[in-house]
């Protein structure tokens, strides 16, 4: 049964919805990313053969140590790299083997979320649902900046993340792809439900996605039992920073340890008991207007079509803002401190090579006016460069009479980075990868500070 008690002054009440074993060949759910998608794949898969009597074939896919999954994303990841000969054999396979027993196939992936037109493709010939969950802009905004920390090695403030959004082409925020997927396949075919916290108060994530499959409250309570626990939750507060700082030194090609450091800090804020911490208190109070007056109508127009009436409220401004506060700085530190001890006991091999990454980026001067704190957090010495003290190191001098002109400027932007002038940082390694384009180490800062700073657009 539901572990989920619902009493009579219930606000809210799931619509009816027609019978997706009746009516389709392929159910497929889609995201969108940062909404429980995590906790619906691992209820997926645990409920695999409830499904299956049910009508629905749910292929097997792995849970990490957290029971965190991509989901069906080998299949998606097929389509995103336009290897569609590929994707289409696996597809075909999935659909037949569904087909000789009867049943619907049941795909799951966020990684379907932006290429609507090639699922089209995938899926020409058969009935298909696509089912979907939207979270709000401005906790869309907080909760992915949080996930571009986690898994895209960002290094950026808040306020330099939601500067950019202001910048540039956000459409992934307003709900406007679903205008894709309708076009893809047709209104009747999109369903999107809001990640609406008000209503999953109400109902478990699972229950809603369940009767999204035309199944009767009867069907759902007699055959699953459902748990309403977060998996993959974002990461707690100091959790979240420590990582932003750590991602100054990471190697990205270090998979095996950074999975580990993920693991490990998404533990870590499982189990942790900082306060969440609303965008308002991250950012200024004129970037969040301007993001409310950028996101919330655009949002309200594109879902008009699609969105599953629930919760009539739903994407409307709150009206009481709930105040949250940053801890103070040296709170943060010392949170983050027992957690680097805490690695330094549980995860010794991963400590030594984050230790030994943070050494390097130091040496070469790489990480900015964040290289203080991560010295600290591991006790190396370290003299913040000044305005008085020397711009280039004995070794570069030493070199510098066969410097190219590229050469100099990447040098030069090192220095600049290092001394906090960002923007300066940035036009000086632009000019360099306009003459050098493929030099790695040019390359590489360009792309850290693109991460930071957004599309490179030339001082005036």
């Amino acid at each position: 049964m539901i572990k989920f008690f619902k009493g009579s002054d219930d606000k809210f009440k799931l619509p009816k919805i027609k019978n997706a074993r009746k009516n389709y060949d392929v159910i497929i759910h889609i995201g969108a990313p940062k909404t429980g998608s995590s906790a619906l794949q691992k209820f997926f898969i645990e409920n695999q053969s409830i499904l299956s009597e049910l009508g629905f074939q749910y292929p097997n896919h792995s849970l990490d140590e957290n029971g965190i999954s991509g989901g069906h994303s080998d299949l998606a990841l097929k389509l995103i790299d336009k290897r569609d000969e590929e994707a289409k054999k696996q597809f075909d396979m999935l659909i037949d083997k569904a087909k000789k027993a009867n049943k619907v196939l049941f795909l799951s992936s966020e990684a379907f979320y932006i290429r609507p037109q090639a699922v089209a493709n995938l899926v020409k010939g058969y009935r298909c649902k696509i089912i979907a969950f939207f979270r709000d802009p401005i906790e869309a905004i907080n909760s992915n900046y949080n996930q571009g920390i986690k898994r895209n090695f960002s290094t950026a403030s808040p306020e330099q993340f939601c500067s950019r959004l202001l910048r540039e082409h956000t459409s992934f925020y307003t709900g406007q792809i679903f205008n894709q997927w309708v076009n893809s396949f047709s209104k009747e075919d999109v369903d999107v439900y809001g990640y609406d916290s008000e209503v999953l108060s109400q109902y478990p994530i699972q229950e809603v996605f369940l009767n999204g499959l035309g199944l009767t409250s009867k069907e759902i309570t007699a055959s699953f039992s459902i748990e309403n626990r977060v998996v993959n939750r974002s990461y707690s507060y100091t959790a979240l920073e420590l990582k932003r700082l750590l991602n100054h030194a990471l190697d990205q090609k270090a998979h095996h340890f950074n999975h580990q450091l993920d693991w490990f800090l998404q533990g870590i804020s499982d189990k942790s008991s900082d306060p969440s911490i609303n965008l308002s208190a991250l950012i200024s109070e004129a970037t969040y207007n301007k993001l409310e007056q950028h996101f919330r109508e655009k949002t309200k127009q594109f879902l008009d079509k699609v969105l599953v009436k629930i919760n009539p409220e739903y994407l409307q401004a709150p009206k009481d803002v709930v105040e949250t506060k940053l801890p103070h700085k040296a709170v943060t530190f010392c949170r983050m401190f027992e957690v680097i001890e805490q690695l330094k006991v549980e995860k010794a091999d991963l400590y030594r090579h984050l230790e030994e990454q943070v050494h390097v980026q130091l040496k070469n001067n790489t990480i900015g006016p964040d290289a203080s704190k991560l010295a600290d957090l591991f006790n190396v010495d370290y003299k913040k460069a000044s305005d008085t003290s020397p711009w280039f190191s004995n070794a570069v001098l030493t070199k510098m009479p066969d410097f190219k002109l590229e050469d100099f400027l990447r040098e030069t932007a090192y220095v600049a980075y290092e001394r906090g002038e960002t923007k300066h940082a940035q036009a000086l390694i632009e000019k360099a990868r306009e003459i050098r384009p493929k030099g790695p180490f040019i390359v590489k800062f360009s792309d850290k500070l693109r991460a930071e700073m957004g599309a490179y657009k030339p001082l005036k």
